[in-house]
This record gives C-alpha cells, sequence and structure tokens, in this order.
C-alpha cells in the first residue's frame, strides 16, 4: 500500500498532492487539488524505484511509461447561497494516473520520488505493496454482501482518465479470503467481462463465487491488484439496510419534533406546525374549472405527511408510487414487517411500516375537499432555505384536479384494506380503516360527476404555487392523462368491496391502455392497477384480463431485447436490470436504483409464480450497494463510501456532518441540464476532464456522478423512488435475526512519522476525519441496535 502525505509540489500552481493510491502493482494514482490539477502530468516528473534499508532509493529507478488525467467537480467555495454555495466558485479534485512498466512485487517496499521545481533534491514517498490492504476500487462487490443462497460477483477494472482503461494482465484469479484469518477458502478464475470504455470506461473482468455459501465475513483479494472491503455472507445480511431504509420514512416526517431517542444525532424541530395548522387557500382556486367555493385566503388544518423529497414540499401525486409498493409489499409478505423499527409508535402491536404509513395517510385523509375532490399539494411559493422548525413561510393548498383525486381514492381504498387485515393496528387505531374507505368512495363520487380529466394537461401548477411540475396531458390518440388513474382507483376499491360499479369502470379505463403502460411513476399509473385487479383473491375477475396482465409482465421479464429485464441484468457489464441501449434515458435514478428492478422482478415472481426470478432479483441489489464502476454505495450510511452530500435540506444544515441514513440518491445522470447553473459549472470543461457532458463525450457514462448537493439531478431522492428499494430490503431480510453490523474493512497500515516537508496541518486534518469516523461507527452501531 502507497503511504503519502500531502504536501506541495508547485509553488506556481499551488497544487497539492493530497492522496495516492496503488491501482494494480503498475499504476499509481496521485489526488491532486489545486488551480491546475492536471498541470504536471509528465512522465518525467515521477519515477519509482525499490528501497534498500528503508531509508532512501537505490539508483534502479523507473519513470512512468505512460500518465494519464482525470478531473471532476468536488462542490462550490461558500456564497450566498446557504445550501449550495457560489456557483462560480466550482472546486474541481484532479487524478494523475502513473503507468509503469515493471511491476511491483508484493511484499516489498518502494520510494516514489516527484521532482519539484522549487527543491531540486525532489520529495520522496515510502511505498508499501501488499494487495491484501490494497482497497482501491480496482477490485468491486456489493459493499453490504450476500445471502449464503443467491448469485456472488465480484467485478475487476478500472479507469486511468485520458490513458483509458487500466489494463489487465490475464490470466487472474480470485481468492475469497476469512477477513479474521486472511485465510483462502475459495479459488475461482476470473473472467474477460467486456471492454467498457463507453459505459464504465473499464476493461471489466468477473468473478462468481455463488457456489460458496458459508456464513462469515470475508474479502475478495486478486494478486497484482487489490482486494474489496470486507463483506458479510449471512441470511441477516440486509437486515441493517432495510431498516435504514424504512425509517428514512420517519425522518421525513412532517408537523412532528424528532426527538432524539428515535431520530439519535439527526434528531430536529418539527415544521410548519402553526402554517400547516392554518394553510391558506390560494387564490388560484378561483380559476380552477373544479372550484367549489373554496374561500381564498381560507385555512385548512393539513398537518402530517412526509417531506416528498429533499425540501419541504407534500404532494399528493407523490404519495402514490411511495404507498403503492408499501402496501403492495405488506400484501406479499407481511411476516417481514415488524414492529420494533424504534419509532413513537412501535410497540403498539402493530407492525411499524403501518404506522409509518399512517403518518402519510393521516394528511391524504386532510386534503379531501367538501365536494369529495381532492387539493394537490401544499408548499410555500419559494424552496426553504432553513431547518423545518425555522421554516416560517406561509404555505399553500393548490387547487383539485381529477388526477390526484383518483391517486388519493386508490390509495385509501388500498389503505383501508390493507390496516383491516392487520387485528393490531384496527385494536390501536379503532375505525380508521373503515374511515378512509369512506373517503375513497366519496373520490370516486367525485370523479363521476367529473369524468373527463380536469385540468386536460394535468396537475399544472398555477402561478405563485411553488414545487415542482407534474403534467400529465392525453396521449396523442386522444386518451385523456387521467385514465390510468381511474383504472387504478377502481381496481383498489374493487379488490377492497367487490362493488360492481367498480368493476365496470376498471375495465372501461384499463383497456384505453396497454397492461403495463408507462415509464413514468408520477404520470402512469396503469401497472399500479394492473397489479391490483390481477392480485384480487376475494372478488371474481374477469380470467381474460388476468391473463393479458400475467402475459404482459411475463413478456416484459422474459423478452430476449433491451426491454427485458433479465435479457438486461445478464448483459449489462455491471448486471444492471435497466437498458443501456439509449444513453440519454440515464438519469433521475433508473440506472442507479438497480433495486427497482429487482422488485419488478420480485412482483412477477408472485404473479407468475415463478421463483426463478429472485435470483435476478437479488443481482439486480448490487450495483446500487456498491457492485459498480465507482465502488460507491449511493444510499447514506449504507456500506464504506457512499454519498456525504445529498440534497437532503435537513442533513445540509443541521450541522451534522453525517447525512441522515438510508437516501437513495438519484446518482448516475449522463448529461445534467444547461438550466441548472450549477450542473452547467459542473459539466463545464475546464471542471470535467475528459469531457463529459454530452452523451458521445469520453467521460465514461456510469461515472458520471458527483457527491455535490446542488446537482439535483444527482443527489436528490424522491419519497416515491426510495419505496421500492426499502420493500426489497425488507423482503431479503430475516427480521427474527440478529441485525449485523459490517466489518471494519481490513487491517490497517502502521502509522509512520511525518516526512521532511510534509504539511502537517493536512496530517492533523486526517486524524481529525479518522476520530470522525470512529464516533460516526458509534452512532451507527447505536441506530442499528435501536
Amino acid at each position: 500500500m502507497l503511504i503519502i502525505f500531502p504536501v506541495v509540489i508547485s509553488d506556481t500552481n499551488h497544487e497539492t498532492i493530497i492522496d495516492a493510491v496503488p491501482l494494480s502493482d503498475r499504476v499509481i494514482r496521485l489526488t491532486v487539488s489545486g488551480a491546475d490539477g492536471t498541470a504536471r502530468a509528465f512522465p518525467a516528473d515521477y519515477s519509482l524505484s525499490e528501497t534498500t534499508g528503508g531509508n532512501g532509493p537505490i539508483n534502479d529507478f523507473v519513470i512512468p511509461a505512460q500518465t494519464g488525467r482525470q478531473s471532476f467537480l468536488k462542490g462550490f467555495e461558500g456564497g450566498d447561497n446557504i445550501l449550495f454555495g457560489n456557483p462560480d466558485a466550482p472546486v474541481r479534485e484532479s487524478y494523475i494516473f502513473l503507468k509503469f512498466e515493471r511491476p511491483m512485487e508484493s511484499g516489498k517496499t518502494y520510494t516514489l520520488t516527484v521532482n519539484n521545481p522549487a527543491n531540486s533534491r525532489g520529495i520522496y514517498f515510502r511505498v508499501d505493496f501488499d494487495e491484501k490492504m490494497l482497497v482501491n476500487g480496482s477490485v468491486k462487490a456489493n459493499h453490504v454482501g450476500f445471502l449464503p443462497d443467491s448469485p456472488k460477483i465480484a467485478y475487476i477494472g478500472n479507469y486511468l482518465g485520458d490513458a483509458g482503461p487500466m489494463e489487465i494482465k490475464s490470466p487472474l484469479e480470485c481468492e475469497i479470503r476469512n477477513s479474521g484469518s486472511g485465510a483462502i477458502e475459495l479459488t475461482v478464475p476470473a473472467r474477460f467481462r467486456a471492454e467498457d470504455e463507453k459505459m464504465s470506461g473499464e476493461t471489466v473482468y468477473d468473478c462468481d463465487f455463488s457456489e460458496f455459501e458459508t456464513i462469515g465475513s470475508y474479502y475478495v483479494l486478486v494478486k497484482g491488484i487489490g482486494r474489496t472491503h470486507n463483506f458479510n455472507i449471512s441470511p441477516d445480511v440486509y437486515n441493517d439496510v432495510s431498516r435504514k431504509s424504512l425509517r428514512l420514512y420517519y425522518y421525513q416526517r412532517d408537523n412532528l419534533d424528532l426527538l432524539p431517542q428515535y431520530a439519535g444525532i439527526w434528531h430536529r424541530e418539527g415544521g410548519h406546525t402553526e402554517t400547516d395548522r392554518h394553510a391558506r387557500i390560494h387564490e388560484s382556486h378561483i380559476d380552477s374549472p373544479l372550484y367549489g367555493g373554496e374561500k381564498p385566503g381560507g385555512t385548512i388544518d393539513v398537518t402530517g405527511g412526509w417531506f416528498d423529497a429533499g425540501d419541504y414540499g407534500k404532494y399528493v401525486i407523490t404519495s402514490a408510487p411511495a404507498l403503492f409498493p408499501m402496501f403492495s409489499a405488506y400484501e406479499l409478505y407481511p411476516e417481514k414487517f415488524t414492529d420494533d423499527l424504534n419509532i413513537p409508535e412501535s410497540g403498539n402491536g402493530a407492525p411499524d411500516l403501518l404506522d409509518e404509513t399512517k403518518w402519510e395517510t393521516d394528511w391524504l385523509s386532510k386534503m379531501q375537499a367538501p365536494d369529495g375532490g381532492v387539493y394537490d399539494r401544499v408548499v410555500t411559493q419559494y424552496y426553504a432555505n432553513s431547518m423545518p422548525g425555522l421554516d416560517m413561510q406561509e404555505r399553500d393548498i393548490a387547487p383539485k384536479n381529477t388526477h390526484v383525486t383518483a391517486l388519493f381514492a386508490a390509495e385509501l381504498a388500498a389503505a383501508s384494506r390493507v390496516y383491516k387485515s392487520n387485528d393490531a393496528f384496527e385494536k390501536a387505531y379503532p375505525g380508521y380503516a373503515d374511515s378512509l374507505l369512506l373517503q375513497s368512495e366519496k373520490a370516486w363520487n367525485f370523479l363521476e360527476r367529473h369524468p373527463h380529466a380536469t385540468p386536460a394537461q394535468g396537475p399544472i401548477r398555477p402561478a405563485g404555487i411553488g414545487g415542482g411540475d407534474y403534467s400529465d396531458p392525453p396521449l396523442d390518440d386522444g386518451t385523456e392523462g387521467d385514465a390510468d388513474n381511474r383504472a387504478w382507483a377502481a381496481a383498489e376499491l374493487y379488490k377492497t368491496t367487490g362493488g360492481q360499479k367498480y368493476h365496470e369502470a376498471f375495465v372501461r379505463y384499463w383497456s384505453m391502455l396497454p397492461p403495463l403502460f408507462g415509464y413514468n411513476e408520477f404520470q402512469h399509473h396503469q401497472r399500479k392497477a394492473s397489479w391490483a385487479y390481477a392480485t384480487t383473491k376475494n372478488h371474481p375477475v374477469n380470467a381474460g384480463i388476468a391473463k393479458q396482465i400475467r402475459d404482459a409482465m411475463r413478456d416484459e421479464i422474459r423478452q430476449e431485447n433491451q426491454y427485458g429485464f433479465l435479457y438486461n441484468t445478464q448483459k449489462n457489464v455491471y448486471r444492471n436490470g435497466f437498458r443501456q441501449d439509449v444513453i440519454p434515458y440515464l438519469g433521475w435514478g433508473n440506472y442507479t436504483k438497480s433495486t427497482t428492478y429487482a422488485w419488478q422482478l420480485i412482483m412477477a415472481s408472485y404473479l407468475l409464480e415463478d421463483t426463478s426470478l429472485i435470483d435476478a432479483a437479488k443481482a439486480n441489489l448490487d450495483f446500487q450497494l456498491g457492485a459498480n464502476p465507482l465502488y460507491f454505495s449511493y444510499i447514506t450510511g449504507v456500506g464504506f463510501d457512499y454519498p456525504k452530500n445529498p440534497l437532503h435540506t435537513p442533513s445540509i444544515l443541521d450541522g451534522v456532518e453525517e447525512p441522515v441514513p438510508g437516501i437513495p440518491v438519484y446518482g448516475i445522470y449522463y448529461s445534467l441540464p444547461a438550466g441548472n447553473i450549477y450542473g452547467r459549472k459542473a459539466t463545464d470543461h475546464s471542471v470535467i476532464y475528459p469531457a463529459g457532458k454530452e452523451a458521445d463525450d469520453p467521460y465514461p457514462v456510469l461515472r458520471r456522478y458527483f457527491d455535490v448537493s446542488s446537482l439535483v439531478e444527482m443527489s436528490e431522492f424522491g419519497i416515491g423512488d426510495a419505496a421500492p428499494g426499502a420493500m426489497v430490503f425488507a423482503y431479503f431480510s430475516n427480521p427474527e435475526g440478529k441485525v449485523i453490523t459490517p466489518s471494519p474493512p481490513g487491517p490497517q497500515p502502521p502509522s509512520l512519522p511525518v516526512p521532511s516537508g510534509t504539511n502537517k496541518e493536512g496530517l492533523a486534518g486526517t486524524i481529525l476525519e479518522l476520530l470522525k469516523g470512529l464516533i460516526r461507527r458509534i452512532w451507527e452501531v447505536a441506530e442499528a441496535m435501536g
């Protein structure tokens, strides 16, 4: 392993080597900060030699045969924008890659010499090369680990900037080693996977050790290259990530003080208690075609509910993709949901999943107008730049529309059915499930009185109303945008009540679209309608329609092209269920959140009674949890390297270094939109190198993620797109087992004295970061233990 300390190497450019890591026995990566961090990439500026006596270099030295360069956005310096910093002051980080012809030998000590124009003697650094201690991103696997009976794949490869993929010398073997003793438990050959320069920037090999099922803690080592972190193989391996993913919704609660005994270091004052208790009817109601006499300036109590994302808005339309997988998962595998998540309701006998969803349905129930229609959202005009308890802006209620009224009817019908099925919940909240069904039917009656999509373009945001836009216009063939919303509402009401009018309405609206139509979780709800109808057990269903739904799902799963989940999982180099043949489709989490495809596969396994799909579902956990080109977990607080700067306002402003755990960021985005000034700066050629703005630019697509909160398309999340992953981790959890605390990454190198000329302030900062990491780990263990 290379031991190196921060050192200024050029007084002219103020460049500083802040990190250096061997990526293999032939490649060293230098991390450089400064005004122009890629300037000193000349081979003659560096040399590597074997050391004798441990005190200095011998004469037999080699210079790099080639160097490579890469740079990317690290953040923005502070400015007037309290959340995001100054967009005109981007901070970039740069890499210089040194490629040597002669390999370093494991167990030997080397000296790296960096020529310094300001110091003719040069600067020397000791290099102890030992693969057993070298976690460098060249050998990658799921950070969390694997279930015993599941696919287990490790990947080999790395990217050297404008020098291209790191060369892999074959043949190679992967050693599965015990993390305690270091003993080799299994050796498997590394297989060539792909030349993947466009997507990952790598020549990729993989190692399949699926046959190894012994419970324990292990790592994968590849001689001459490096190793993974320690990971666990255990039936309980996903308990911790399941818990964090479910508890995220507690941290999203509005109008509630999050107390230390439940929230830990992320405790905070509740927000908007008074402004939500007296939320204003916005003046735009008068101009709505669904105006029902609401008095502008009048107030309504709309307390409760979840913040829909990193900001503080609450939307009916975004609650649908969150509650649908939660209620569906509970109906499929209720035994996975326990009463011990350490939320205020824990211990009441009802599963905490249902208690948590009740916080959202409580709010939804308040969003219904007296005439049965449903208001669109509760927001402030401007995004807040403060903690929730300090956000004193007035909260406005947006007008009704038929689109969200239908979603409301579907959600509350499903909620009523699910809540009614649990005796402990019924005992804790008597009459609640029945009241939700009455509200659902009232919403349906409103839809019957307004048979056409209103407004025709969907939930258009009126002037003066804040938040995002969620239009749902008619299709090119004239099908109204809310037809699938109505189909879902009718399906859930029929599944809950067996009412014939709901069955007739379902057939009418559902028949307008293909069974699995759509891709946008806010606009398209035909898949939800199909699922609700096909899984109806207590009331008769049309066998032909049910078969159409099953056939469509089977085709989607098994078709041998870019639309098939199994096909993509096998063909994509890093085994991800999303298509990658059209690069501009990669964004907003549709590739990074690979657990979305695991959720679809789990649902299909139930509907098609095909358990063979579960292995593909397990494989789709890996990309999101670290088996990806960046060797990075895209969920906060999960794994060994994860987002520290999500776009989550409380995490940015709470004064706690660690973000709230369980946030699944959007991750990879192929080309940040020019409309966001921060995105423009991130992809400017003065910041990113090689170029990485357009789809055809050379910067590898699957490396286009920067952990910077102002990059909305990469760093935010939504309660809807977080829910499928949370339900997947619950499915693969073992709630009766013990929550496993991940093993430390492995043995650490001995500390060395500070060499002459070293920046001692940088060393002190390193020590401080280690101490902070220890404190974080203590909190994480406490969090896991509840």
